[in-house]
């Protein structure tokens, strides 16, 4: 049975399960485990503590069961002491503690590197967001103030044709005028 969040002994089901059996891949209680060791069989079997196998179950090698200890940096997969000399035999191998750290230093830089970007990024979204809205207002301003302008001349335009409506209303009482004055005169 694989390892899972199993917080009693998997063999009596009734203390708290605080060691894992490699070997068995099952978890014992202290009581169970003590029993367990005495075993011909199962004297040799390998204990992690619960929280030890949790945090190093990705550090074993499913084919030996041994701790990965190298990087095989031709193939991008860890390896262990096993694995290094067979199935990655002439690849170029790293320590894996070194790799991991020199990475994670990378994965920093690189985050600390994206987010200065995306501040960046934020700050000049801003700015933009700012400009475009100072855009609208002068827009606006521009607007009204053709519109202001469009009544003025509108209102000139309309006492120009008052006034050209007068001088024609002016011309046409002059010529009445004048033709009853030539009249009285005949």
């Amino acid at each position: 049975m694989a390892q899972s969040a199993i917080e009693t002994c998997e063999i009596c089901n009734q203390d708290a399960g605080k060691d894992y059996c490699q070997n068995c891949e099952q978890t014992f209680c202290n009581k169970c485990k003590t029993m367990h060791l005495r075993m011909k069989s199962s004297s040799n079997h390998v204990f992690r503590s619960g929280q030890q196998y949790e945090d190093s179950t990705l550090s074993l090698c499913d084919k030996h069961s041994s701790d990965y200890i190298y990087l095989c940096e031709s193939c991008y997969v860890p390896a262990c002491r096993h694995c290094a000399v067979s199935t990655h035999k002439g690849h170029t191998m790293a320590n894996l503690s070194a790799s991991i750290a020199e990475k994670r230093e990378k994965l920093r830089k690189i985050l600390k590197t994206n987010f200065d970007c995306i501040s960046n990024v934020k700050n000049s979204t801003t700015t933009l967001q700012n400009m475009i809205e100072d855009l609208k207002n002068k827009c606006s301003a521009i607007h009204r103030d053709m519109f202001s302008r469009q009544r003025q001349l509108q209102s000139r335009l309309a006492k120009i044709s008052m006034h050209g409506d007068i001088s024609k209303f002016e011309g046409s009482e002059k010529k009445k005028v004048e033709t009853y004055i030539k009249n009285v005169n005949e």
